[in-house]
This record gives C-alpha cells, structure tokens and sequence, in this order.
C-alpha cells in the first residue's frame, strides 16, 4: 500500500488516507481507497481536457440510463481529480475481442456515447453486479441520445435471478439452488441472487435440488447433490464441449457419490434429493430432471412444462385421467420413483436438448412454486412482467412468483432460479 502525493498544490483531505495502487500511467495515477472507490488523477498531455471530458461523459452516462459503467461520486477539475465506483477487476486477458467490440457498439447503439480507445483493457467484470463494465472514458464523444425503437440488441446474454424460502412445516430449508458460471474472474459458484454472462459461453449451469425425508438429512442432501455436480463439471469435465449424454453422465457420477456420502453418514443413511437442471453450452441448452422439481419454457408467450414429474399421478393427469387441480390434491403426488442418492444402483433422469433463442426465458423451481402456483398463474406472471427501473426483468418475475407462491401455500419450501436469453 502507498500513499498519493499530489505536487504542485496540497493533496485532497480524502485521498491523505492509505489506498492501493492499481495503476501508475502516462495519463493518469489510478488508487483504491477503502471503500473500494476508485481515485483517479489525470496528468501528462492534455490532462485538464481529458478530465473534464470524462466528466461530462459520467454524468451523460448516469442520465441515460446506463447501468455498466462507473458513477461519478466526486470530482474536482482544478485538480484534474475525479472519484468513482468500482467496476470490478480487469477482463482483457480473459474476454474475447468479439464479444469486447460487442460491448462498445451497445454502449454507442444503446445510449448515444462512442468510446474512443475500445481497447479489452477498458473492460472489465462487476461480480456484485454480475455484468461486464466499461472504463475510462477520458477519450470518448457524446452522440444523438438513440430514441427506444431505433436500438436493437447485439449483445446476447443470460440474465438470471433466484431465491429461496423456508417452508413453514420445516425445521430447516431443504431445498438448494445452484447458479455456476465461469467468469472471467475465475470464480465459478455465483453466491448472488442475480447475474448474467454473455453468449454463447463456455459452461454455465442453473440447478435446483429438493431434499426428500422430511427433516432427517434432506437439507445435507440437496447441498451436496448440487456441489457434487459443480464440482464433476469443474474437474472432469473442464472445458470439454459437452453433449445431452455427458450431462447424463455427469449426474448418474453425482448419484453415486451422493450414495458414498450417504454410507458415511450414520445419522442419514439414505440421503435423497430431487435433481433439475440446465446446462447452456455454446447455442444449446441441456435440461434433465430427476424427481417432481420442474423446468419451464416461456417461447413466443407460451409456457411449457419440459420435465415431467417422477410419480404415477402425474402421468394420469397428461394422459387426461385427471385435471391439474386433481393431480394437485392428488394423495400420491409427493411419492416420486426417481431421485439422487437413496441407495439406487442408479438413476434415470429424464433429459433433453435444445437451441436457446433470443427471448425464451426459463424457470427452474421445486415442488413449493408448484403448490401455490396453477400452471395458467405462473404463465400470467412470466409473459405479463416487465424489467423495473432498479430491477432486471429475471429478479421481477422471481420476486412475484416466490411472493405469491408462499401467500398462496408457503408450507413447503419454495425455491426457484429465472433466466432470459436477451
């Protein structure tokens, strides 16, 4: 750690305080301080000129809108000092340049401001936000502001939200979700409710799990059902492109490893756990499904349930035996004929494979969402919400269907993940 030294007049109160140097250029001195806000003095050639430009491009910015890049929080001019938020860590040895040029032709297409250096060095990765940002813009320009029905989105992406709510019959909540994607930091279990990450990726996997057992072990379970597959996903099958029959793979491994853990466990020793989840690689996405927790498509404002729930019940209402309300009431709804773990040899889960198009969006829930929501309501909720002016429109449609699920039931607990290709 150092300190600023400032020459020529007495440095600012704010930046007499210990910061970390994260850069010392030609053009300017960049520090952190510890609030994680960003200091930056601009020096060398036409450093009073370049300051005061990206001044006007911050404030710019913040009028229209734009959520990816840094807020002026302060500044002074004379100084040729200004203070931001922190955009997150450097991304350019990491980020293809493609998908870099992509970023930069939004900002311009979207909101009206061309960067004028649109180098992968002036991008870089927000873990809090989930989202790539856009720095330094000292050297940029201010264009016509775009009207609303002249933009068209370039950039594809996977914008995900999810939560998570005890049951009021529980002791504990059984239920987990998982959302792993591999940023460009490295990291690879989000431990947010919300993100997103650009397409077509290399890995990125949204799974839910339910605990079956009531409260002995269920909630161990599920947890350790979903880290077994992160971590198989992790290791042995890094990097690979992978097909519908890998993902089957993955998971009958997840099986038998969650049937080890349960041996060694004497307290729990048929530990089971509901499996759903989907896999997006390149332009495809893998679902699979073992147990009653569900997988929906919204595609062109229609809503269809991909998986099918692993108890005999549900196949009399598809065969029409029954009507949903029935199967809902239905006293051999819960007992399911396939699951993780349990001591199975092996498992059967059901799968499939499709192409993810631009505005499909998808829920991944437990059996609690389903209690308290008919099929007709989570359609309703999925086409009718819109994106908020703080809220994207995955983290809109979660809150209302946890929401009005858990007032509807609430006795089990509900858990859920909504992503949209954007």
């Amino acid at each position: 750690m150092d300190k600023i030294r400032l020459t020529g007049r007495r440095a600012p109160f704010y930046i007499q305080h210990i910061m970390i140097s994260l850069k010392d250029g030609i053009r300017s001195l960049v520090h952190i301080d510890f609030k994680g806000q960003v200091h930056k003095k601009f020096r060398g050639t036409n450093a009073t000129e370049r300051c005061q430009n990206e001044i006007h491009i911050l404030k710019v910015l913040e009028e229209r809108g734009c959520p990816n890049v840094p807020r002026l929080i302060s500044a002074q001019p004379e100084e040729n000092y200004i203070i931001t938020t922190n955009c997150g860590s450097p991304v350019e040895n990491t980020i293809p340049r493609k998908k870099a040029d992509s970023l930069f032709e939004e900002l311009k297409a979207k909101y009206g401001v061309q960067h004028d250096d649109p180098e992968p060095r002036n991008v870089t990765y927000n873990p809090i936000l989930g989202k790539f940002c856009l720095i330094d813009f000292e050297l940029a320009t201010v264009l016509e502001q775009p009207k609303a029905d002249d933009y068209t989105e370039q950039v594809l992406r996977v914008q995900w939200a999810s939560d998570s709510k005890q049951g009021r019959r529980h002791l504990t909540n059984q239920d987990s979700h998982l959302c792993y994607t591999k940023n460009p930091e490295g990291c690879q279990i989000s431990r947010i409710d919300q993100g997103e990450a650009l397409l077509p990726c290399g890995q990125t996997l949204f799974a839910v799990s339910d605990g079956v057992g009531g409260n002995h072990g269920g909630e161990f379970a599920s947890k350790l059902v979903l880290a077994t597959a992160a971590h198989l996903l992790e290791t042995e099958y890094e990097n690979k492109k992978l097909t519908e029959l890998d993902y089957i793979e993955l998971l009958k491994k997840t099986n038998t490893a969650v049937n080890l853990g349960a041996e060694k466990n004497p307290h729990s020793p048929r530990l089971s756990a509901t499996y759903v989840g989907i896999l997006l690689q390149d332009d495809k996405i893998f679902w699979a499904n073992a147990g009653d927790s569900r997988v929906y498509r919204l595609r062109n404002n229609e809503l269809e349930q991909l998986s099918m729930d692993h108890n005999f019940a549900f196949r009399a209402w598809k065969r029409g035996e029954m009507s949903e309300m029935q199967y809902r009431m239905h006293p051999s709804k819960n007992q399911i004929y396939d699951c993780m773990g349990g001591g199975a040899a092996s498992i059967n889960p059901e799968s499939g494979t499709e192409k993810w198009l631009a505005g499909d969006t998808y829920l991944i829930c437990s059996d609690g969402i389903i209690d308290g929501l008919a099929d007709r309501k989570i359609e309703y909720i999925m086409k009718d919400t819109e994106a908020g002016l703080n809220s994207t429109r995955s983290q809109k449609i979660c809150n209302e269907l946890l929401s009005q699920a858990v007032s509807n039931d609430g006795s089990d607990d509900t858990t859920l993940i909504v992503f949209e290709i954007l």
